[in-house]
């Protein structure tokens, strides 16, 4: 897998994945999803305060999931993480080590502390991504924004810059 800036020839790939409804429930990616959601999304990178790649399979170059940081805040150290994984890439790893990869190039590139990520209280197979990339669950923010005219309670994740990934022995 490498992780990549999102391309014009990325929107067919990404108009079919976004169309999947675990994608919509979890994320604030609109539904339906058009090919006009798609390529407005790749014409708008890169954004100042946020970084958004594609998890893409090296060899073929299908699009795996998506992978970001938003609220990025150099002076103070912290950005935001999300992600989402396509529905053929699903259960083998890929959020995982994407989120592992992003993680490593934002401590080490963008020299940042803390990385933290809010994920819908009801979506354990997330947390659980977070947590085996390196996530420790900080607590629960009730009620925290509304997404698609609903509140969403939203767990609290956050990994630092010092803490050692799970089974390996540096940090990164």
């Amino acid at each position: 897998m490498v992780l990549r800036p999102p391309q014009v020839e990325d929107v067919p790939a990404l108009t079919v994945a976004c169309q999947d409804a675990e994608i919509s429930r979890w994320t604030r990616v609109p539904s339906p999803y058009s090919e006009a959601h798609a390529r407005e999304w790749v014409e708008a990178q890169p954004e100042e305060h946020g970084v958004a790649l594609l998890a893409v399979d090296a060899a073929t170059e299908n699009l795996l999931g998506s992978v970001g940081l938003a609220e990025i805040d150099r002076k103070r150290g912290r950005a935001e993480i999300g992600f989402w994984t396509a529905p053929w890439a699903r259960r083998r790893g890929t959020a995982e080590r994407a989120v592992r990869l992003l993680s490593g190039w934002a401590f080490d590139t963008l020299a940042l502390a803390r990385l933290q990520a809010l994920v819908r209280e009801e979506n354990h197979l997330s947390q659980r991504v977070l947590e085996r990339g390196g996530f420790t669950r900080e607590g629960l923010l009730r009620s925290y924004e509304e997404i698609k005219g609903e509140r969403w309670d939203m767990a609290i994740f956050s990994r630092l810059a010092e803490e050692e990934m799970p089974g390996s022995r540096s940090s990164r």
